[in-house]
């Protein structure tokens, strides 16, 4: 199975239990710590996650920011964290994006997975 993280900080404005609820609607297993709240997503919290894509139909945005924001063995989707909040998957390019900070999902890259996850192919260039 593939390393994925998801993590998130509390900014000081907000409610620290209402920032770990963002998070639960789409990883169940996250937790509070200190003004972090973390998960490491079980594969049934990551199929969720993939049939969200598939049913907002954005895939091929996934795939694109998972392609752009690849460093060395690394990538990661940053989910909007007030959209979170009201239980809808919104990406986001840019952190400023997201008031208090966005979700992050650091994910080991692994083609398959990429692939999986996003429902779309690769392009032949992005293969190792």
């Amino acid at each position: 199975m593939v390393n994925v993280k998801v993590s998130t900080t509390v900014g000081e404005t907000e409610d620290p239990e209402r920032v770990k609820l963002a998070v639960k609607n789409f990883f169940h297993s996250a937790e509070l710590v200190g003004r972090s709240v973390t998960a490491i997503p079980e594969q049934e919290e990551l199929e969720e996650l993939r049939n969200k894509i598939a049913a907002k139909g954005i895939g091929t945005t996934i795939l694109d920011q998972l392609i752009k924001n690849k460093v060395g063995g690394k990538t990661s989707i940053m989910l909007h964290k007030q959209a979170a909040f009201a239980g809808k998957l919104a990406v986001v390019d840019n952190p400023k994006e997201s008031p208090g900070g966005p979700i992050v999902v650091e994910i080991e890259w692994d083609d398959e997975f990429v692939q999986w996850i996003s429902g779309s192919r690769l392009p032949e260039k992005n293969h190792r």
